[in-house]
């Protein structure tokens, strides 16, 4: 596919290539960036690739344990749902799209659907442990935050990443 193809796929890194005025995830076409290439996300959970620049994630140093290493920082987005059972939110995860604390800025800072969501007060910000095995999301699961995928924080509204 010629890379002024809409439909063509971008190759990993940054910066990230623009298409009509936005950025474009490794995991989108680039004329469809609210669609994700099923082949690039299945990469992303079972890979443990990241949706934005398409790079995997390395182990750094733990702060916590000097001479032992961790997973690299990775982030997940999930959406608070009514739950029907009761007064609480349940949380829904969006996508397999794991992200690099980096493209999670971007992300979050330039994407249409994402800046809608955040406006209604509804996307939730989770660290997931990377490097340490599959991070696997079922967007058509609700979950308990705690009892789902590998969670490791949960961060909170976009705003807990944006501002620091």
């Amino acid at each position: 596919m010629d890379s002024d193809d809409p439909r063509a796929l971008t190759a990993a890194g940054w910066p990230r290539p623009v298409f009509d005025g936005w950025p474009v995830p490794w995991v989108s076409p680039q004329g469809r960036l609210s669609k994700m290439d099923d082949g690039r996300l299945a990469a992303c959970a079972a890979g443990a690739v990241c949706a934005v620049c398409g790079h995997g994630y390395g182990v750094v140093d733990d702060p916590d344990d000097p001479g032992e290493t961790i997973g690299e920082k990775a982030y997940a987005l999930a959406r608070a749902v009514p739950d029907d059972t009761g007064p609480d939110s349940a949380v829904r995860a969006m996508d397999n799209a794991v992200m690099h604390e980096r493209c999670l800025r971007l992300a979050l800072a330039r994407c249409p659907a994402l800046l809608k969501l955040t406006r209604e007060g509804v996307l939730l910000v989770l660290r997931v442990w990377s490097g340490s095995g599959v991070v696997h999301v079922n967007p058509d699961d609700t979950f308990d935050v705690w009892g789902a995928f590998d969670i490791a924080e949960v961060v909170g509204p976009p705003s807990a990443v944006l501002d620091r």
